[in-house]
């Protein structure tokens, strides 16, 4: 183990799940911990990313399924869309920002970059809101979630590498 922290009650604790890691809770009082995906606002982090699905990065059991990694990469582009498009966003913020879209544009796998490459566009598809409502259009003004690319290429069979790995 590189780091081993001891936690006193009321402690907090937030480590990059893309990193191999555990969390042991001992003691008799109620403990209470979660489980969710972070992504800090820095270009190292959104780089570890973006490697997701890639046998270098990640031991390949714990690979996401690929349209589960697909959506993830819509939530985040969407997001960081959202963020830079707000006027007062801090200058620093903004800047952290921008390195990690474009650290998802030159390193992300083809789809991700496909997705930048629509969001350019404003011709940007939401593969799920397609598939619950119907073939709808949408132009880069629309506020809110927004519909999905299509992959270009199809789908790998099985769990293979990208190419971008």
């Amino acid at each position: 183990a590189k780091v081993i922290a001891l936690l006193r009650p009321g402690d907090v604790f937030v480590f990059s799940g893309g990193q191999p890691h555990t969390a042991l809770v001992v003691g008799d009082g109620i403990n209470v911990s979660a489980y969710e995906s972070l992504v800090p606002a820095h270009s190292d982090a959104m780089d570890l990313l973006v490697q997701s699905n890639c046998g270098k990065s990640h031991w390949k059991s714990c690979w996401m399924d690929d349209e589960d990694l697909d959506e993830l990469y819509e939530d985040v582009v969407d997001n960081l869309q959202k963020a830079l498009r707000e006027p007062d966003l801090d200058r620093r913020l903004r800047v952290r920002l921008q390195a990690c879209a474009r650290v998802m544009r030159e390193n992300g796998d083809d789809y991700c970059q496909e997705l930048w490459e629509q969001e350019d566009k404003g011709e940007r598809r939401r593969r799920r809101e397609e598939e619950d409502s119907g073939s709808e259009s949408y132009s880069s003004a629309d506020e809110g979630v927004r519909p999905a690319a299509k992959k270009a290429k199809a789908e790998p069979v099985g769990k293979q590498e990208p190419a971008s790995c």
